[in-house]
């Protein structure tokens, strides 16, 4: 048997890079210690020496290292994990401490000391950090589920076990598009767009519930790797939107609401250059029949005479009649199917309705719109607009312009298949301020009776929903022009 000497030992201890304590037993004292003891404990070797190993350390871990010592020496080895280790300075570390013995000498235990300290902080960052995720996750108010390869819920947040109003023992292990209307059609639309591209946003559902009430809902989702075994799951965020749409859809009912309002209220508000176009014809009408029966008490009948009396009364007639047509068109509530329409007599049945203002207020009305003209809209809603903004066109010219003029102009961009509408007048300017409001509900500069303010508000929403806007210039010069952008527009195909 070879025997050690504490010189050898020390020699040998100090070449390697690892902290080393040799500690006698009974009582646990140091007996040497090589340079990375030193900087581990932060003591030197001679204030190391003869003291006990218990005093470097922590009191509640004092206990656990007397026996580890005694371990060692009864069965050659033993390791104790997260002891707080004092330096002399007095900052804590944390290390693991294992002990072990040498045949060749039965009372000294050679101590191994490794810092984990850092692992020990990045093991409570990680801790905190799984801490905050799950705080986020249990408590986010949308319904988060985590879902397998195969569909099956792995976890699910407590918003998603109160809407579906199901315990956590119910649902884990639960195919999740059991409880999605039409689940079988969703799966494989969902499966396949996460497959492709990892990834699924605002996809619409109908979520079954316990209560027999189904919940409007929007998933987005994507596939992560779990880091513990390496199989792929799907986190899936879905969002409540049963309100919202309840919401959306009264706000639809108010609009369509304020739409009908506003178009009673302009075809209101020409009611009486309406009632006097309709005069004149009705007097045409009556002369002519007054003739006829003049001409029917003559023996023998005039019949020339009598013809001649025909074509005006029929111009009459046909008069009354596109004037009424386009009153019951701008009174129409249900809305057409997005159709392709000319343009051209959707102005001229709006004309109609002004052309009496227009003469009494002796304005130059030019329409440059090529009869040839197709767009795509709902033509009720577009002549909406055009009478709207022809309403504010007149009462603009009524106030400040001494040779009054409104221009309707179309520009075809055949490129684009898109189409700009302009109606111009040469009235006074718009303020600037003003302008920046004239879209907002219930603004209006007229007196009051003169106008709800809802005239513009319905055309900027039209315009929307076709997929356009509508644009306003003003200046001192140039006029007012509103232009109306529509997205699709073509010539109208020639028939052979």
């Amino acid at each position: 048997m070879k025997f050690w000497n504490q010189r050898d030992l020390e020699e040998a201890y100090e070449q390697i890079r690892t902290p080393i304590l040799v500690v006698r037993k009974p009582g646990g004292f140091i007996v040497s210690a090589n340079s990375c003891a030193e900087d581990l404990t932060g003591r030197s070797k001679e204030t190391l020496i003869n003291r006990p190993l218990q005093d470097l350390v922590h009191g509640k871990d004092r206990e656990r290292i007397a026996a580890a010592i005694d371990t060692a020496v009864q069965i050659k080895n033993a390791t104790e994990s997260d002891v707080t280790i004092l330096r002399q300075s007095g900052r804590e570390i944390f290390a693991e401490i294992n002990f072990n013995t040498m045949d060749e000498v039965d009372d000294l235990a050679i101590i191994s000391l490794h810092d984990i300290t850092q692992i020990k902080l990045f093991s409570a960052k990680i801790e905190l950090a799984k801490e905050y995720v799950d705080n986020i996750f249990y408590n986010l108010s949308d319904i988060v589920v985590i879902m397998d390869t195969k569909g099956i819920i792995r976890e699910i947040n407590t918003a998603g076990l109160r809407r579906f109003g199901m315990s956590r023992q119910e649902l884990l292990g639960k195919f999740f598009f059991d409880l999605v209307e039409n689940g079988a059609v969703a799966s494989t639309k969902i499966f396949r767009v996460l497959k492709k591209t990892k990834r699924i946003n605002t996809y619409p559902l109908l979520l079954r519930t316990t209560s027999q009430n189904h919940i409007d809902a929007l998933l987005s989702g994507s596939v992560i790797e779990s880091p513990v075994d390496n199989t792929h799951q799907a986190v899936l965020v879905i969002s409540d939107i049963t309100n919202l749409r309840k919401a959306q859809d009264e706000r639809e009912r108010a609009l369509k609401m304020v739409a009908q309002t506003s178009k009673l209220a302009a075809v209101g508000q020409l009611s009486a250059g309406v009632a006097h176009e309709l005069n004149n014809p009705l007097a045409i009408l009556q002369g002519l029949t007054e003739n006829i029966e003049l001409f029917l008490q003559e023996d023998p009948l005039p019949v020339d005479e009598l013809r001649s009396q025909i074509h005006p009364m029929l111009n009459a007639i046909d008069r009354m009649a596109k004037i009424i047509a386009s009153m019951k068109s701008m009174s129409h509530s249900v809305r057409s199917e997005f159709q392709f329409h000319n343009l051209r007599k959707i102005i001229e049945e709006v004309s109609f309705l002004v052309e009496h203002q227009v003469k009494t207020q002796s304005i130059e009305f030019i329409v440059d719109v090529n009869p040839s003209v197709m767009i795509e809209c709902d033509p009720s809603k577009v002549q909406q607009i055009v009478l709207n903004v022809l309403s504010n066109a007149l009462h603009a010219l009524r106030e400040n312009s001494r040779n009054p003029k409104i221009k309707i102009a179309s520009v075809l961009y055949e490129r684009k298949s898109s189409l700009d509408l302009t109606i111009w007048n040469n009235g006074g300017p718009i303020p600037t301020e003003v302008q920046d409001r004239l879209f907002d509900p219930f603004f209006t500069t007229r007196r009051i009776g003169e106008g709800q303010g809802l005239g513009l508000s319905v055309a900027y929403d039209i315009m929307r929903d076709h997929g356009g806007i509508i644009e306003v210039t003003s200046s001192e010069t140039d006029g007012t022009a509103f232009t109306l952008h529509f997205p699709r527009a073509r010539m109208a195909l020639k028939v052979a």
